[in-house]
Formats: C-alpha cells, structure tokens, sequence
C-alpha cells in the first residue's frame, strides 16, 4: 500500500516551532521535530547575564566600601533663633562659617569637625563690630560617606553634638559673649563623586541667656578619600 506523508506545522507560544509528520500507512507512525527558535538562541545569553550582573554590583560595593572619606571641607549659611525672655533672630549670609572634617581612620563613620566665623564691620564715625563663632562638632554618620569612581555616592544622615561659643567686641571696649552646648541632626546629599549638599537642623542651650535656641545650617562640602 502507497504511504502518504502529511506535515503539518503547528505555532506554539512563539518560542518553539513543531513540525509533525504523519505517516498514513500502517502501521501509524507519528513523528515530531522541534525546529531551533529566537527563545533557543537568547535564553544562554540571559543565563550569562544573570550571572554576571550580581557579580558586578557585589564588586562595585566592594569598591565603595574600601574607599572611606578622610576630609571634608565646606561652609554654611545659618539662622539661629533664641527663644528666652531676649528672644533674637540671627540670620548669616553668605557664610556663617567655615569648617573642616577629620574622619576616624578605625572608624570613617566618626568625623571631628572645628569650626570658624568671622565678621567684621565698619563704618565712618562709629565703632567697629567685630563677631567671632568659634565651635567644634563630633558627626557620627549612619553610615560612612564614600567615593564610587564616575558615580555619586549614598545619601547620608548623621548626628552632631556640638559645643559653640560666639561673642561680639564693640571698638576696643564693650563686648558679649555666649557658649551654648547643643545637637544637630543632618543629612549630606552628593551631586558629585566628592561634592554634595549639607543640610541640618540643631538645638542647643544657651548658657548666659539662659535658654534654648533653634538652629538652621545649609551648605556645600567637598570630600577628600583615600
């Protein structure tokens, strides 16, 4: 008996095509091949990849990791405003101070901070004013502010306690002074791989006056990294 071969192509979900071949002599035979698609040839190249992304995010944080700050240079425009029975409002711009960082190197998370603000003013036929802003912070950062070669790095919060002491000389004799021991809490924002945004909000106590005071601080710092 003559045998008749029927093929028959039959689209599944686009990833495999089947070609089935039946033989109408008997006795019955029905065979299937499977024809190599697009699903065939991508799926090994997705298989690499998944590997290998994983393995170069854990490098990169590697490289964050052992790249700590050492120093950080920066300046800030502030407003305090003292809340005793001598309410004040003082607002400093362009610059209320000028400071600079030192990170632990056993621990780069711990930052001791000095720093320095000075105005002077003078005018025809009056004495001149002299304001001086002497304070030393110690920043403890939730986590380490660190460098990632041609990106930016994290956003980082930290606490600041602080000890602060200001005072004001009027020509060579009058002059005023406080001290005021307070805490700060802040965050540093990158827009660069050493730059970035300094925000911070404090409270503090001032000892001649007698009471509290709230502070704002914002300004720009730049890192250096080992």
């Amino acid at each position: 008996m003559a045998q008749t071969l029927h093929h028959l192509m039959l689209p599944t979900d686009g990833s495999v095509n089947v070609e089935v071949g039946i033989d109408t002599a008997l006795p019955f035979t029905c065979t299937l091949r499977m024809r190599p698609s697009i699903f065939t040839r991508v799926a090994p190249v997705v298989a690499v990849a998944a590997f290998a992304l994983p393995a170069a995010a854990r490098a990169q944080n590697a490289a964050i990791v052992n790249n700590p700050a050492t120093m950080e240079f920066g300046a800030d425009i502030g407003a305090n405003l003292g809340l005793g029975s001598r309410s004040y409002v003082n607002i400093f711009i362009p610059g209320e101070r000028f400071r600079v960082g030192f990170f632990l190197p056993s621990d780069p998370r711990i930052e001791i901070e000095p720093a320095i603000g000075l105005n002077y003013s003078k005018q025809k036929s009056t004495s001149a004013i002299t304001t001086y802003n002497l304070e030393l912070g110690a920043l403890y950062h939730f986590r380490a502010p660190t460098y990632a070669t041609g990106a930016t790095g994290a956003t980082v919060a930290y606490v600041r306690p602080f000890i602060n002491y200001t005072g004001t000389t009027i020509g060579g004799g009058a002059n005023s002074h406080e001290t005021t021991l307070g805490g700060g809490l802040g965050l540093k924002l990158p827009v660069r791989a050493n730059i970035a945004l300094r925000g911070e909000a404090n409270l503090g106590y001032d000892f001649s006056s007698k009471a509290a005071r709230l502070g704002l601080l914002a300004g720009g710092s730049f890192f250096l990294f080992r």
